[in-house]
């Protein structure tokens, strides 16, 4: 049987995803990353303390990887420029990309390891001979979004335990066995403590405070907290009036706010390209796109490709794409890549 490193959290989906390769006969290795210690709960002592105790429940070896210094670098800093730039951007696929499928991927290399699995809820299959990503049985809880921009090089020694599996199924196992594991969901923001990204963005970045909100002539209807506490698409009030997030402009403080159609478009830019299969293959075919995770998926067509930069067209509008966010295109439940959305239609950024 093969040597498996599962990475875990401390949670349900990793800790079920441990249980499944062992009860399988598959010789684990527990591997938990230490990624921030500042008042939040991102693989805290607590996570790590649970990860440990479901190791030694399970007979398998934990290790743990001290990452805070590359996390900070490379999850962290990158999310609090491109918020202050005016970015809305996406620090679990940022994660999954350079920590999760990189560096804890080496690290269970370093371990002589066969496959690496996660708790994640996706699965695997071939298209075209291309290891791809594809969705799992439970759509409903699919990650396969955060995903669109992991290194396609490094799959085939991925496995998704979870694949056919429900989270509730996943619980069940668990308490079966006895195991303890965190309660509750993934947060969103692992190390914004309650989820204020704009009190954690505010401390030490010297903003101006409030700003213009504007509408989308250019006139002053009111003034805001600052740009970076605000996203593409939120809903505001302001003269009683119900309006839309349009754009943010960090030069000036300004934040543009409309009906919701000024929101609408049917064309998405984006950059940082990642392909799991050659798009020109798809690129005369109907796709889906993603392009937030709690949206449904659109029909649309890959327009143009160029060097690491990408567009779709949507048949129906799309309600306020954000820059910084991830557009992730789909073939027959199939990932084929995605990007960074950079643009779109008549709110260049």
């Amino acid at each position: 049987m093969p040597r498996v490193a599962v990475l875990m959290s401390g949670g349900v989906d990793s800790s079920a995803a441990a249980l499944l390769l062992a009860r399988d006969g598959c010789e684990v290795v527990g591997i938990t990353a230490r990624m921030w210690d500042r008042g939040s709960r991102c693989c805290d002592e607590q996570d790590l303390a649970l990860a440990r105790r479901v190791c030694h429940a399970l007979g398998i070896l934990h290790v743990v990887v001290d990452l805070r210094a590359e996390f900070e670098k490379v999850v962290v800093e990158p999310f609090r420029r491109a918020y202050m730039s005016g970015m809305t951007p996406n620090p679990c696929a940022v994660c999954n990309r350079e920590i999760k499928f990189g560096r804890l991927f080496r690290a269970a290399m370093a371990y002589d390891c066969d496959l690496v699995a996660t708790g994640h809820y996706a699965g695997l299959g071939r298209l075209g001979g291309a290891v791809v990503i594809r969705e799992p049985a439970s759509r409903r809880k699919s990650q396969t979004y955060f995903l669109a921009l992991v290194d396609p090089g490094v799959l085939g020694r991925f496995t998704f335990p979870l694949e056919k599996r429900s989270k509730n199924e996943a619980r069940a196992m668990l308490a079966e066995h006895g195991l303890e594991a965190r309660s509750g969901e993934s947060q969103d923001l692992c190390f914004v403590a309650g989820g204020r990204y704009h009190e954690y963005l505010e401390t030490g970045a010297g903003t101006r405070g409030a700003g213009k909100l504007v509408d989308a002539h250019g006139n002053v209807v009111g003034t805001h907290r600052g740009h970076y506490a605000y996203t593409i698409g939120q809903r505001l009030g302001y003269r009683g009036k119900r309006a839309y997030v349009l754009d943010k402009r960090p030069a000036t403080d300004e934040v543009v706010v409309g009906d919701r159609e000024l929101a609408m478009t049917s064309t998405i830019a984006a950059r940082e390209a990642n392909w799991f299969v050659d798009p020109a293959e798809h690129a005369r075919g109907e796709i889906m796109v993603k392009y937030r995770y709690n949206t449904p998926a659109v029909s649309g067509r890959i327009r143009r490709l160029g060097d690491g930069t990408f567009e779709v067209t949507t048949r129906e509008p799309c309600f306020a794409p954000a820059p910084g966010q991830i557009v992730a295109c789909y073939k027959d439940g199939f990932l084929l890549g995605g990007g960074v959305i950079a643009r779109t239609a008549g709110r260049p950024t």
